[in-house]
C-alpha cells in the first residue's frame, strides 16, 4: 500500500481527526455504529472546566473477574522520540503479559470500524504516517489483535448538530472546521474548493456557496475574511481555548466574543457526541469479554475516565453467562 504522509490528522486534536483525507489511516471498513448514540451519560457541563491535559495520560482498571482495560491518552504527534511512545511500549508489554490466552482488542481514535490492516511495515513507518493511531494499528497487526476505530465521521456529527442548532450556525461551524484544517497545510490547496468540498459533504447541502459562508463569517465575527489565519481558526476550534480565561483574555481583541458564543455550544456538543460514541464502542467490546488497550486522545481521557471506571466494575456479559449456566 502506498503511504502518503498524514498531513493534518496528527495535529487536529482540537475538534476531529480529519476523516476522508488521503492517508492509509482512514481506509477502514464501516462499523455498524454509524450514528451518534441517543442516550447521554456524559453531561455537557463536564466540558466547561476542561484544561489541556499532558500526554501521555494513563489509567487502567481491572474488573472483579480480572478483565483489564488500559487507556493511553495521547497526542497525535509523529515525533518518534516523544515520550508517549515509550509509555505506549511499556504499558503494551504489561498488557500482553497480563492477557496471555485471553480475548483482546485495541481501540484507537480512528474512524469507526476494523482498522487492523493498514499495511505499515515498521514502528517508524506507523508513527511517521499515522502518529499514535497508526502505531496502535501496527501493534495490533504485529500481534494479530483486532484494532477498532471508535471515532465518528465529521458528517455523522454535523448531521446531529443540524437537528439541534440553527442551520446557518452549523454551516459556519463547518466552515470554521474546514478553515482550521486549511491553515495547517504547508502547501495550501485552493481555499474555496477545499472548504466547499467539505461543507457540502458534511451538510448534504450542495447549494451552499462560498459567498454565503464568508457572509456568515462577517455576520458572526464582524470581520471580513481575506485569508484564514491559524491564529484565529485553530484557537476558535479548540475546546480548551474556550474554557481558558487566560487564553481568551490574551486574544480578546483578535477573536471576538460573538464568534465564541456561536461556536462554543456546538463545539462542546460535538465533543459530547464523539465521547458518547467512543464509550459505546468500548462498552460493546468490554461487555463481550475483551481485555482492551486504548490509544486515544488525552482530552477524551478526562471525560471518559470516570465512566470507564464504572463500566469496568460491572461483570461482562460473557462472565455472567458462564456463571449463570453452572
Amino acid at each position: 500500500m502506498k503511504k502518503g504522509i498524514i498531513t493534518i490528522a496528527a495535529f487536529c486534536c482540537s475538534l476531529f481527526t480529519i476523516s476522508g483525507e488521503s492517508s492509509p489511516l482512514y481506509q477502514q471498513t464501516p462499523s455498524p455504529h454509524s450514528t451518534p448514540p441517543q442516550k447521554t451519560i456524559i453531561s455537557l457541563e463536564e466540558y466547561d472546566g476542561l484544561s489541556e491535559p499532558s500526554a501521555p495520560t494513563v489509567f487502567s482498571y481491572t474488573s472483579p473477574e480480572n478483565q483489564l482495560l488500559i487507556y493511553l491518552g495521547t497526542s497525535h504527534v509523529t515525533n518518534l522520540k516523544n515520550s508517549q511512545y515509550a509509555a505506549i511500549d511499556k504499558h503494551w508489554r504489561a498488557f500482553l503479559e497480563r492477557t496471555k490466552g485471553k480475548p483482546t482488542a485495541i481501540i484507537s481514535e480512528t474512524l469507526s470500524g476494523d482498522v487492523s490492516h493498514n499495511g505499515y511495515t515498521s514502528k517508524t513507518e506507523a508513527i511517521t504516517y499515522g502518529a499514535d493511531c497508526g502505531y496502535a494499528t501496527w501493534l495490533g497487526e504485529t500481534n494479530t489483535i483486532p484494532v477498532i476505530g471508535a471515532e465518528l465521521s465529521h458528517k455523522a456529527v454535523i448531521q446531529q448538530l443540524l437537528k439541534e442548532f440553527d442551520k446557518d450556525k452549523v454551516y459556519y461551524f463547518c466552515f470554521a472546521i474546514a478553515a482550521d484544517f486549511w491553515t495547517r497545510y504547508k502547501e495550501k490547496p485552493d481555499l474555496e474548493h477545499f472548504i466547499l468540498e467539505r461543507v457540502h459533504t458534511w451538510t448534504n447541502d450542495k447549494t451552499i456557496t462560498f459567498k454565503h459562508l464568508t457572509g456568515l463569517h462577517k455576520l458572526y465575527t464582524g470581520k471580513s475574511l481575506t485569508t484564514p489565519s491559524k491564529h484565529f481558526f485553530i484557537p476558535l476550534m479548540t475546546l480548551t481555548y474556550h474554557t481558558s480565561y487566560l487564553e481568551r483574555a490574551l486574544t480578546y481583541f483578535y477573536i471576538p466574543t460573538s464568534a465564541l458564543n456561536v461556536i462554543y455550544p456546538m463545539l462542546r456538543r460535538s465533543h459530547q457526541i464523539r465521547d458518547e460514541y467512543a464509550f459505546d464502542i468500548i462498552s460493546d467490546q468490554w461487555k463481550s469479554g475483551k481485555n482492551i488497550f486504548i490509544v486515544y486522545g488525552a482530552l477524551h481521557a478526562i471525560t471518559l475516565k470516570k465512566h470507564l471506571k464504572k463500566l469496568t466494575q460491572q461483570q461482562s456479559a460473557v462472565f455472567h453467562q458462564k456463571h449463570t449456566a453452572k
